[in-house]
């Protein structure tokens, strides 16, 4: 597998795990503890948890692993475009402040890789 297909495959293993953020919000405003729909929401999470780590295994392979925790930054990104869309949360002047420095770091040590 060639290194821009592992990085993609990394990075859609991080959109898979901010899923879990969005999964457990709407489970903590929208149901009751402890009920049906809480445990269905609680197994989804525990499910996309899953797939995301099997995507990471794979991503892993042939990547340094300080690049590949250095593009978990992405995570933010992703929970940011979730919020806003999802539930309609503002992004204010620091989050996009804080976000363009997550993109300049994960440039960096990607930089160094090579």
């Amino acid at each position: 597998m060639s290194k821009l297909k592992k990085y993609l495959l990394l990075n859609l293993a991080f959109f898979i795990y901010s899923m879990v953020s969005v999964v457990g919000k709407i489970n903590a405003v929208s149901t009751e503890i402890f009920s049906k729909e809480f445990l269905f929401l609680f197994g989804v999470q525990i499910m996309v948890m899953a797939i995301y780590s099997i995507l990471w295994q794979f991503s892993i392979k042939g990547i340094d692993l300080t690049i590949a925790f250095a593009f978990k930054g992405v995570t933010i990104i992703w929970g940011m475009v979730f919020a806003n869309i999802i539930f309609r949360e503002t992004i204010k002047i620091n989050n996009i402040i804080g976000t363009i420095l997550i993109i300049i770091g994960v440039m960096v040590v990607t930089k160094k890789d090579e």
